[in-house]
C-alpha cells in the first residue's frame, strides 16, 4: 500500500507540473488589460472659498450666542 501511495504521488506531482505549463509563447504579459493610474488624476478639486460679508458675519455671531434646543 505505501508503494502505490508514493507512485500516486508522483502521477499527481507529474500531472500538476503539465497543468501549470502553457504549451504556447504568449505575445504580452498576463497583466490586466484595465489599470488606472490613480496618481495622475486628483482626488478631489481645490476648494472655491468665498469670504463672508457683514450679514453673514452677523447671522454667524447670533448663532453662536443662541443655545441650542433640540426637541
Amino acid at each position: 500500500m505505501c508503494h502505490e501511495t508514493a507512485l500516486n504521488g508522483r502521477v499527481l506531482s507529474r500531472q500538476l507540473s503539465d497543468a501549470v505549463q502553457a504549451d504556447y509563447v504568449r505575445t504580452s504579459s498576463k497583466s490586466a488589460r484595465y489599470k488606472p493610474n490613480k496618481k495622475d488624476k486628483p482626488s478631489a478639486q481645490n476648494p472655491i472659498v468665498i469670504k463672508a460679508n457683514t450679514k453673514q458675519k452677523q447671522a454667524f455671531s447670533q448663532l453662536n450666542s443662541s443655545p441650542y434646543i433640540f426637541p
